[in-house]
């Protein structure tokens, strides 16, 4: 896994056409562990998260600066350019009535043209294919997509593989933050790195992640790192 998404890792954040943004956190290196054939297959890896951030130092390999997809870090950058330069904006993910509202504070917030949106849940595999169809047809500028992880990595995956040549981003709960509140996160949660706790707080759903993933992640972390170590040692 470190092998495959160290060369992906960039100091500074660019907004560039035909380019796909995948966000990692404990939780999604996981998931995203089973699927490295998804991590290459993106083009730029950031950190979501400032735990990742200092466990890749802690180790010994990469200062990684925290970039997510909210309001507090990347998310505010690439609607502040969609506006500026007229870029379109495709929307896909959450929950039914959940992405209109998200939609629409996002909008009046950047005045952008989000100029199609629906919600993350597909009966079948047909389903999506025919709205990634519709994404193709309406070759939106910026693609943002917030599925789940590893649903979301491979719909954007699949749609370059189509031929898309956007820019797209994956969001995980972003959308649905959105749809509570524009800035979701309290300013003096964000600058005391607590972004996590109020997470707790507002979506107690998570505190299985952290209770139960994130030791899992730091076993899994370090195995990675040995063999990535050791491979490299003997190279």
């Amino acid at each position: 896994m470190i092998p495959a998404i160290n060369h992906k890792i960039e100091e500074n954040f660019h907004l560039r056409k035909g380019q796909i943004h995948a966000f990692l956190n404990p939780y999604t290196y996981l998931q995203l562990r089973q699927h490295q054939d998804l991590i290459s297959q993106f083009d730029i890896i950031h950190f979501d998260g400032i735990a990742l951030c200092r466990i890749y130092r802690l180790f010994g390999l990469k200062k990684v600066a925290r970039r997510s997809f909210d309001m507090t870090s990347v998310a505010r950058d690439v609607f502040q350019e969609a506006s500026q330069t007229d870029k379109t904006v495709a929307i896909v993910g959450t929950q039914k009535g959940v992405i209109d509202e998200a939609v629409s504070k996002l909008e009046k917030s950047f005045n952008v043209r989000v100029t199609l949106s629906r919600d993350g849940y597909f009966d079948s595999e047909e389903e999506i294919r025919e709205f990634q169809n519709k994404i193709l047809t309406v070759n939106p500028d910026i693609l943002v997509v917030g599925m789940g992880a590893v649903r979301q990595e491979r719909f954007l995956a699949e749609l370059k593989e189509l031929g898309w040549g956007g820019t797209g981003f994956t969001c995980g709960g972003f959308l649905h933050q959105t749809a509570d509140r524009l800035e979701y996160y309290p300013k003096i949660f964000d600058k005391m790195n607590l972004r996590w706790l109020y997470r707790i707080w507002k979506d107690p759903y998570v505190i299985g992640r952290y209770c139960l993933d994130y030791p899992k992640f730091i076993y899994c972390f370090t195995k990675d790192y040995n063999s990535w170590k050791n491979s490299k040692d003997n190279v």
